[in-house]
């Protein structure tokens, strides 16, 4: 009987794989795979440096402004002054810039509690409609620090962070720097922890090439590279690592400096990676003259390219792929099929478990540019302040 079932499937799936939606499908997804892997084969050869940056002594060597934009933080904004204390850092060479936009009293709460600060401190208003961009706009350009750093209020950054970033900025090639983010539960957000994992390898890896502008939410550049946000995009960090390329310096990943952010769960954490996807989109395309432009070195050369197609190609084929695939299984014909597929992956999946924590979070990563997309042509991307949490 058993065998019978097996034959049986076995001449379906041949039938099966002659199909037109399955050609289309399963060659979306080899392209998918191609485009993923064979980019980042060219970059691991490509990569000519041992490290992303000449490491010097640091400490001491370059101010600081640590810009904090805040919207309806509550008393959180009391943690994130008394974090701020514990950064390990000359107190003359630091000062903290608040801008806020609130309008449940935070400002009053910053105005009351930043005094404490050991070091320099300002605080600054927004108004709300002028949204991130234009309160980050505000903050960095009242800053006469040698480094510009942004860091939201929810980020609990190390004691060594401004070190890490000073030693990085002793390389004059290095115009821009990221630190490298975590998430607070690993446990209870493991698909979001698997996928930074493995894009801090691709991270690194472009730094050492030349740069990467997939920058996390703590950034920091060389103030006299700095050329205001642009007004909607929320990808502002991004746009950071932009502006320094194109000031003719490097945009780097500092695997030394680390924060971690907690982040929210369900509805609320899709939104944000939709919204982020969106934002990121929005500045490639608005970028897109960098592409195979030997102004900017192997940046526009080799990772600009992979990049735009990673977070533009990609995701269609991915999608179009499932898609073509599962509209095969129409036919009741391939039920059985069907049926012996989601088996086999199940059982995959449950004896490798990190295996399908990445198939999944590299699943909600096309599905996030997808919608991000969408949400660019429908112009919903705007850039306001809205409150996450």
């Amino acid at each position: 009987m058993s065998t019978g079932v097996f034959s049986g499937i076995w001449i379906s799936s041949l039938d099966w794989v002659t199909q037109p939606a399955v050609i289309v499908g399963i060659s979306c997804l080899i392209l998918f795979v191609l485009i993923s892997l064979g980019g980042k084969i060219i970059m691991s050869v490509s990569a000519n440096r041992k490290s992303a940056y000449l490491e010097g002594d640091g400490i001491g060597e370059h101010s600081f402004s640590i810009v904090v934009p805040t919207f309806n933080e509550g008393r959180s904004v009391i943690e994130k002054i008394n974090r701020l204390r514990k950064l390990d850092y000359p107190a003359e060479l630091l000062e903290v810039i608040f801008v806020d936009s609130s309008n449940d009293g935070t400002f009053e709460l910053i105005k009351e509690n930043a005094p404490n600060l050991p070091f320099q401190s300002k605080v600054l208003f927004s108004p709300r409609k002028n949204g991130l961009s234009g309160a980050l706009d505000l903050a960095y350009s009242s800053s006469k620090s040698d480094i510009v750093m942004k860091s939201d209020c929810d980020i609990v950054m190390s004691s060594d962070i401004l070190i890490a970033f000073s030693r990085a900025y002793t390389d004059a090639s290095v115009g821009a720097a990221s630190a490298c983010g975590a998430v607070s539960d690993k446990g209870r957000e493991k698909f979001e922890d698997g996928y930074r994992k493995l894009k801090l390898n691709d991270r690194l890896m472009e730094s050492r090439v030349h740069s990467t502008h997939i920058f996390d939410t703590v950034a920091t550049i060389r103030r006299e590279l700095y050329n205001g946000v642009t007004p909607g995009i929320t990808a502002d960090d991004a746009e950071l690592a932009i502006q320094a390329i194109r000031g003719g310096k490097r945009a780097i990943l500092v695997p030394d400096a680390n924060f971690v952010e907690e982040l929210p769960t369900g509805k609320a954490l899709r939104e944000i990676k939709y919204r982020r996807a969106g934002a990121h989109l929005k500045l490639l395309f608005q970028n897109r003259d960098m592409l195979f432009s030997r102004r900017y070195g192997q940046f526009s050369m080799h990772i600009y390219p992979r990049i735009f197609a990673l977070m533009t190609i990609c995701p269609i084929l991915f999608i179009s792929g499932i898609l073509s695939l599962s509209y095969s299984f129409a036919n009741e014909e391939y039920w059985g099929l069907f049926g012996a597929i989601i088996v086999a992956m199940s059982t995959i999946m449950v004896c490798l478990p990190k295996q399908r924590v990445l198939l999944v979070a590299v699943s909600q990563v096309q599905v996030d540019l997808i919608l991000g997309l969408f949400f660019i042509l429908r112009n919903r991307n705007s850039g306001t302040w809205e409150a996450s949490r």
